[in-house]
This record gives structure tokens, C-alpha cells and sequence, in this order.
């Protein structure tokens, strides 16, 4: 779930050439932005780089998370959570009554089954032909503030961040297992799942170092996979480009995104921005909003992982 404080995007593109700050699509663009300043939902339409906001189609919306085909959302409205099967018949929306409010969510890149995490508990929501199904749930048990880091590509597994103080441990829970702690030193800050593996990389603002997470199907294994260099800050958000040669690192202290090779370490290229970053919200395949903490009425800057480019959207008609 993105938190009220950011803006979550929506948006199909293709055809994306232009560098920071540089709207020069050709592809008609369409989807949904959640604009927290207004609390409104509302279509982008037009073309990308002459793109408009539609009038919106909710509004009094405080959170909201949309699942990667476009069309599916749940979101938090008047105190409740609503379950939007299609945004472009928004007025179809469905209770979910079982549901406390949900702080953040995760999908599955088929959009068929999410992973919603509450003040309380973990639960997993699945697609039926009538109504979401609540499937598993587990407690977060103990004192602390609990975080998704991130969820593998079916949404089956999570790593999650409890604060506990001045110390913050890294967990790791399932659909069919309840959250166990794993051993790891520092202070994990972000991460992302490797395609079809029990494998995950974890950036550690503490040692400034991206850690690799194996067999995490069995017996977790951490060791170091490369450091970053002294200017990187802290690194706030990661993310693998779509065939997973690169790695991109959201660096909130220098304002920048450093694009690293996934293997080696190796910087490749580093695209500035104006702001400083703090989440990559999914957008599209290879597509992420960046979040920022404080938005003002500025476009929505978000990162094409394909090209390795930063473009926007105007936030204004």
C-alpha cells in the first residue's frame, strides 16, 4: 500500500527515449494516479509528454495500491477498505468488511493474488470470480514497527523490517509460513526478489553494501555481493532492470539514482534528480513511480528500467 504522504502512478507507455527531466514518448499513454494533495483518483490521458489528468473517478481516497494489470486496486475510503475490481467502472466498488486498514501491499505480477500487511498481521488476498478471498494470515507478533520490503514474483514469500528501537532485523514469511528472523547484521533498507529463484538482494545503509540473500527456500545464506562507494548515502530503494543485468539504487542523500551491474558492483551510469527519493512504487513492467516524502504540486517523476531513463508527467491539467 502507498502510504497517504506519496502519490501511487499507474501508467502503460512504450516506446520511452529522453533522459532526466525529458518527456519525448510517442505512445499513447492511459492508467490511474492516486493524487494525495486532492485525495483524488484520476485517469492520465492523452499522449506522454503532452499528457492531461482526466476528471477523477474517486475521490476522498487516502491510500490506495494498484496491482500491476491496470485496472485492479484496493483502497482506503471513509475508514474502510474497498476492493476496485476495475477502475473504469469505478462505481463497482466492494467491501472488504473483514479487512482492517491495510498500510502497504504487495502483488503478484499476474495481478491474481496480493500480500497486504495491516497494523497487526500479514494477510494474503486472492482473485476469485465473485469476491477476493482471504487465504493466509499470520500475527506480527512483538513490539516495533513492521515494513515489506518486498515480495517475490508470485507474491508467495515476503522479507519484512521490524524496528525495534534503534535496531532493525530483517524477517522472512510466507504464504504457508508465519514470519521467522533471519541473520543479518545492519540495517536493511530495501530490497527485491531475483525472477524464478529463492534468491534476494538487500541494500544495507549501515555498510553501504548490497548483501545477497540465498536458499532462502531452506536454509538462508547472506554474504556480501558488492559495496557501494562512499557518496552513495544511504540507498533507499532497489530495483533489477527486466532481464536482471543491472541493479538500480535510489540514493535519498545525493538525490540521484546509481545504476550498478548486478553482478559485479560495477557503476554504470547515475541519473540526478531534483528531489530525494525513498520508494520505487511499480508502475508498469520496468516501470516505477518515484516516491518522495513530502510531495508538492511538481510532476511525477518515475524511472524506465528498460531504457535506464527518468521521464515525467506533468502533475497539472
Amino acid at each position: 500500500m502507498t502510504p497517504s504522504r506519496l502519490t501511487a502512478l499507474i501508467l502503460i507507455a512504450s516506446g520511452l527515449a529522453g533522459h532526466a527531466q525529458t518527456a519525448t514518448w510517442s505512445a499513447p499513454s492511459s492508467g490511474f494516479v492516486h493524487d494525495t494533495l486532492t485525495g483524488a483518483i484520476r485517469p492520465v490521458l492523452g499522449f506522454v509528454g503532452a499528457a492531461y489528468l482526466g476528471a477523477p473517478v474517486l475521490e476522498q481516497v487516502t491510500r490506495s495500491s494498484f496491482a500491476p494489470n491496470q485496472q485492479t486496486a484496493i483502497i482506503e475510503r471513509d475508514g474502510a477498505m474497498w476492493w476496485a475490481r476495475d477502475l473504469r467502472s469505478p462505481d463497482r466498488l466492494e467491501a472488504l468488511d473483514r479487512l482492517p486498514v491495510v498500510r502497504e501491499a504487495r502483488w503478484a505480477t499476474d495481478s491474481a493474488s496480493a500480500v497486504l500487511m495491516t497494523a497487526e498481521e500479514l494477510v494474503w488476498l486472492v482473485q476469485s470470480d465473485t469476491a477476493p478471498l482471504l487465504d493466509s494470515r499470520w500475527n506480527l507478533d512483538g513490539e516495533g514497527r513492521w515494513m515489506i520490503l518486498a515480495a517475490d514474483s508470485g507474491a508467495q514469500r515476503v522479507l519484512l523490517t521490524r524496528d525495534e528501537g534503534e535496531q532493525r532485523t530483517l524477517w522472512l514469511a510466507s504464504r504457508k509460513g508465519r514470519p521467522v528472523k533471519l541473520e543479518f547484521l545492519g540495517r536493511p533498507t530495501a530490497a527485491v526478489f531475483l525472477a524464478a529463484s529463492d534468491t534476494a538482494l538487500v541494500a544495507d545503509a549501515a555498510s553501504r553494501q548490497i548483501f545477497r540473500l540465498a536458499a532462502l527456500n531452506t536454509t538462508p545464506e547472506t554474504a556480501a555481493l558488492f559495496g557501494l562507494s562512499a557518496e552513495a548515502g544511504d540507498p533507499v530503494a532497489i530495483t533489477l532492470s527486466p532481464d536482471a543485468a543491472r541493479l538500480f539504487v535510489a540514493d535519498r542523500t545525493a538525490k540521484l539514482i546509481r545504476v550498478l551491474n548486478a553482478t559485479t558492483g560495477e557503476a554504470l551510469a547515475e541519473l540526478p534528480l531534483e528531489f530525494a527519493p525513498c520508494e520505487f512504487t511499480p508502475a508498469a513492467p520496468g516501470r516505477f513511480l518515484l516516491n518522495v516524502r513530502e510531495r508538492a504540486a511538481q510532476p511525477l517523476f518515475f524511472l524506465d528500467t528498460n531504457q535506464g531513463q527518468i521521464s515525467f508527467v506533468p502533475a497539472g491539467e
